[in-house]
């Protein structure tokens, strides 16, 4: 069991965040050393290229609406920031609720509560629900292009959830802290093991918390 501590122990953890970093790169290069492990990418990077081509020429083709994302995007994002700076400045406990169905990714209380946390991820929220209404506009494609469009899509937006990064998410941030980051090291072991069994997916947090 991981041991706590009120205040990091600073020589333990920059052991651990480096051990662990190191790992992970030998583990990395290994792998991309490997001629195999290109065919070990579980998706066509063409397929996927070829995907999203067809569908930004698709939005291309009607400038006036793309315009009309883009600035409501704008407006969007300009609220946000400003009800962010407000929350920093008065110190607030992350402003108003945000308006959005339950995401089991922010159920910690401290994306709603505090206002860096709150930040990161009503901005992911609104750029999600932007790309996913460009996505929805996209015209003459056939049923399986959209239906790998939105696959892809997916997985993109996933990929870059502020619930993916330790630094931005408040459980595993929390956890680095009390464990000198042990739990990084951990993390990091387990990532590098996964590379090098040519398991490449999703990235998975709780193996950092």
């Amino acid at each position: 069991m991981a041991k706590k501590a009120e205040k990091p122990d600073m020589n333990e953890f920059y052991h651990n965040l480096t051990e662990g970093i190191k790992i992970y790169s030998n583990s990395l290069q290994k792998y991309l050393a490997n001629k195999d492990a290109k065919s070990a990418l579980p998706f066509d990077i063409s397929s996927v290229n070829k995907t999203f081509f067809e569908a930004f020429a698709s939005l291309a083709s009607e400038p006036e609406n793309l315009a009309k994302k883009n600035i409501e995007l704008y407006q969007k994002w300009s609220s946000l920031w400003f009800d962010a700076a407000r929350d920093f400045v008065d110190g607030e406990e992350g402003g108003e609720p945000s308006e959005k169905k339950y995401d089991r990714r922010f159920r910690e209380d401290d994306w709603e509560n505090q206002p860096f946390y709150k930040f990161a991820k009503d901005s992911y929220l609104l750029y999600a629900d932007w790309l996913n209404n460009l996505v929805k506009d996209v015209k003459n494609i056939s049923p399986k292009e959209r239906e790998k469009l939105e696959f892809y899509t997916s997985q993109f937006l996933n990929s870059i959830s502020p619930s993916n990064f330790a630094f931005t998410n408040p459980e595993v941030l929390r956890a680095t802290i009390e464990t000198n980051g042990e739990n990084l090291l951990k993390g990091l072991q387990n990532l590098a093991r996964d590379i090098e069994q040519g398991k490449i997916s999703q990235t998975d947090m709780t193996s950092f918390e």
